[in-house]
């Protein structure tokens, strides 16, 4: 596979070489130790504000001799996915990942994108530190090599349409752009709609010359993205409540003192923590500002969300019992 490193490749290459040696046998050495941590969101984004730089500062202010290059907005590698191969390659230390993408490496990880799994951010904090997913995150360390040193919030999704919506009746026949997935398709049927994957890039397009009658994104993205402005309501599905985790290499982690990996751990949970308090201020602020009235688009709060749950229960369930039904029904308990 082709690798894509056109701005830093060098850089990155140094990082992962002193990392592997600066401290090959969990010694700290004598010498500094620099982790290569790249990432495709944009640095006006939370996940980097709130996230990336503390991180970085509070690993370099650590006195441990470790430091972090710090490589936002695909400076490095064009997608995520190119990112956990750079991991895989010994090309990079860490990057952060949803749990579509890690699906890629364990597909067990895609049950973190299940429609109505969680409740509500606190729900999902809860279950992606609970000993159901830590096996998960065992698995994945195990057998491919990236071990999990934080987790947080990325924001709940929420449907937009042009006509009144309630419950899934309401989406009957209605073309709901989609991921192009196979999880995504069934989320989407599981709103009552019939799916239709259209690019990311085309959305807005697709939805101002009806090619698509419906969407769902956070909020925050919703607004960035112009969605509300091609769409007359906003409708408080929260059907997924999104979380990101940020991995780092096992070989790279092995190759630090008991001291750093502390470090490291202390500094993902500041990660976590910041993101997670940042993401849902923005989505506060936007849906207050969009209530108050005066926006393009309308907010409608009255959403039957049991009669969506139990859709989607009625048209996940037969599908994916087999692969992660028993994990999906442990992760719910952890409330």
């Amino acid at each position: 596979m082709t690798r894509h490193l056109p701005k830093s490749a060098a850089a990155l290459a140094a990082a992962g070489a002193l990392t592997l040696t600066a401290c090959g046998n969990g010694d700290s050495g004598d010498g500094a130790t620099t982790l290569s941590f790249a990432h495709v969101l944009a640095e006006s984004q939370p996940w980097h504000e709130c996230g990336a730089l503390p991180f970085e500062e509070q690993v370099n202010d650590s006195g441990t001799g470790l430091s972090v290059d710090l490589f936002p907005a695909a400076q490095t590698h064009n997608d995520t996915l190119e990112q956990l191969d750079a991991i895989d390659s010994g090309n990079l230390d860490i990057t952060w990942a949803t749990p579509a993408q890690l699906g890629t490496r364990l597909s067990t990880l895609e049950v973190f994108d299940a429609a109505y799994l969680f409740e509500d951010v606190d729900h999902m904090t809860a279950a992606v530190q609970s000993e159901p997913a830590q096996e998960l995150w065992d698995e994945l360390r195990d057998e491919h090599g990236m071990r999990v040193i934080g987790t947080g919030y990325y924001g709940t999704r929420h449907l937009t349409s042009n006509n009144l919506v309630s419950t899934p009746e309401d989406m009957a026949g209605q073309q709901l752009r989609v991921l192009d997935a196979p999880l995504w398709l069934d989320n989407g049927a599981a709103l009552g709609a019939q799916p239709t994957p259209v690019a990311f890039s085309e959305l807005y397009l697709a939805l101002q010359q009806g090619v698509v009658d419906a969407q769902e994104n956070p909020l925050p993205v919703i607004q960035a993205q112009g969605f509300d402005e091609v769409q007359d309501y906003v409708h408080l599905t929260g059907h997924v409540v999104a979380m990101m985790a940020v991995v780092i290499s096992e070989d790279t982690w092995q190759g630090l003192s008991g001291e750093q990996q502390e470090a490291v751990l202390a500094a993902g949970e500041t990660l976590g923590t910041g993101v997670t308090d940042c993401t849902l201020t923005e989505e506060e602020e936007l849906l207050s500002e969009w209530s108050a009235g005066g926006a393009d688009i309308t907010v409608n709060e009255d959403v039957d969300l049991d009669a969506f749950r139990a859709n989607a229960e009625e048209v996940l369930f037969p599908k994916y019992e087999d692969a992660w039904g028993e994990t999906y029904r442990a992760l719910q308990d952890q409330q």
